[in-house]
């Protein structure tokens, strides 16, 4: 699942601000009483392990909480955004997230309680991505007020007294990630800092003294708050939304670097399935053995956020010894009927591949009962096997299948990790993404009604396993060319530390 959670939403609302009038509160009351009432039953019902990661006493206490608070008060569109949050938080799985409404972005948006600036985090570190182009009708003068605040580029150490470390400790309330996994928790936040950073106030100031670093001089700022640069943001999501539906139509690159590197580059595994697919991986292979001096095969999942478990890729890494090898565990544990999914979003392909997947397993199940979702090596030509040194590149946007395959890789082939520690986690994931929408309030919430899993079992990992064996962090520039620069650079680093 690919996190830029206000792509479609912030395209959505920047045109307009028109406001229905304000509801009685008796109304409201019972409105939002309805949407939690949907939402407690949607999480119990759907959401296939729950107590993974705490007890089902701890969850079931912070949605009475929650529960209470919507009974009782009128609660904004963004407070009851923070409860939905904060029971999401707890079940501790990166798939399962909250999605603002428009209303809450509105809300938002309309204090004026934000830096002026648009920021971005790379590598956990935050900067500052640019501003708000001026309209015609600005004068020279506040163009250069505003240009002048902050430069483009620069690293944002500290907002308000606290550190980025210190606000996302707070700001981590309001994400879910895997076993409470500060990584993805970054990659999230990162997508739209201040709005986060908001979340996480109390109370809302007119100025915030920024600390930053050029230069390696760190200076500050006392920074007036107003709009967020909501053009900007919106451009932004948009080349984001337009990469991501082509990353997802990608099975994927392969070329030779030099004479005795192979490197694949894996921007999703959305669609990563199939003959085509197969011959894909096949024919990469095939020019792998045929060029004979390959020493080094790198993996390159930056970025990505999962999609089909890849036990057909991995398949090319194993030597079987009798038979296809157990390498991981799909199985489909909350099987609902179509009743049970009244609030949830039809029209997605998640929820098409959900009730599809239904029929599938029972049609494995009736023909081999003792089946239990094992996933098992596939039966490529073992020639074709490779022997060699494996690298797999991550970062904090990897994830979901993605961080499986490095976790398999790293277990079976002694693969070096390399790059920054991957969000997803290594063992065990809830998985499934079907959207529950709320009835009156229209907050999304992802839900997962399967559970994913390698043949690492949660009791056994040492969380540091999950440590990179290498760590490297490129630097930051808003220039697209620069950073692509920096991008490349990780391998040919990656490729060094290897020898």
């Amino acid at each position: 699942m690919k996190n830029h959670l206000f792509s479609a939403i912030i395209a959505g609302f920047i045109c307009s601000f028109g406001f229905a009038q304000t509801q009685a509160s008796a109304s409201k009351l019972k409105q939002q009483q309805k949407d939690f009432a949907v939402f407690k039953k949607s999480l119990f019902t759907i959401e296939a392990r729950l107590d993974r990661c705490v007890s089902m006493d701890s969850i079931q206490k912070v949605v009475a909480a929650a529960e209470k608070a919507f009974n009782e008060t009128d609660l904004t569109a963004i407070e009851e955004f923070k409860w939905y949050a904060t029971c999401i938080n707890l079940v501790q799985s990166g798939h399962t997230q909250v999605q603002p409404s428009r209303d809450v972005l509105k809300e938002y948006v309309l204090k004026q309680k934000s830096l002026p600036f648009d920021m971005i985090m790379v590598n956990k570190k935050l900067y500052v991505a640019g501003y708000e182009k001026p309209g015609k009708k600005s004068s020279s003068s506040s163009r250069k007020k505003t240009t002048d605040l902050l430069p483009e580029g620069a690293e944002i150490v500290g907002i308000d007294g606290k550190t980025i470390t210190q606000w996302m400790k707070e700001i981590g309330q309001f994400i879910g990630s895997d076993e409470d996994d500060k990584a993805f928790e970054y990659f999230v936040a990162g997508q739209l800092f201040d709005f986060y950073r908001f979340l996480a106030t109390e109370t809302h100031k007119e100025k915030l003294t920024v600390h930053y670093i050029v230069k390696r001089d760190t200076l500050e700022q006392s920074v007036t708050l107003g709009f967020p640069p909501i053009k900007r943001l919106s451009e932004r999501f948009d080349k984001q939304e337009a990469q991501l539906k082509k990353d997802k139509k990608s099975q994927g690159t392969f070329k030779f670097i030099g004479s005795d590197v192979a490197y694949f580059r894996f921007p999703s595994f959305y669609d990563n399935h199939g003959h085509t697919y197969s011959q894909f991986l096949e024919k990469s292979f095939t020019k792998i053995k045929k060029k004979k001096k390959v020493k080094t095969v790198i993996i390159d999942v930056r970025g990505n956020g999962g999609g089909h478990v890849q036990t057909e890729l991995i398949s090319y890494f194993i030597q079987p010894t009798e038979g296809p090898e157990l390498v991981g565990n799909y199985q489909i544990v909350k099987r609902l009927k179509r009743k049970q999914l009244k609030n949830i979003v039809k029209s997605k392909a998640e929820y098409r591949n959900y009730r599809r997947n239904i029929r599938r397993f029972k049609r494995i199940e009736r023909k081999f009962p003792e089946f239990k979702g094992q996933l098992y090596t596939y039966n490529v030509d073992t020639s074709l096997i490779y022997k060699g040194n494996v690298i797999v590149l991550t970062d904090e946007g990897t994830f979901s299948a993605a961080s499986l395959l490095a976790a398999q890789l790293k277990t079976h082939r002694e693969a070096k990790i390399m790059g920054s520690r991957p969000g997803g986690t290594y063992y065990e994931c809830n998985a499934g993404t079907l959207t529950l929408r709320i009835p009156n309030s229209k907050i999304l919430v992802i839900l997962n009604p399967n559970t994913c899993a390698s043949t690492l079992t949660g009791s056994k990992v040492d969380p540091a396993v999950k440590n990179v064996d290498v760590e490297i962090v490129p630097d930051y520039d808003p220039k697209a060319s620069a950073y692509k620069k920096n991008w490349e650079e990780v391998i040919k680093i990656a490729l060094r530390k290897a020898d």
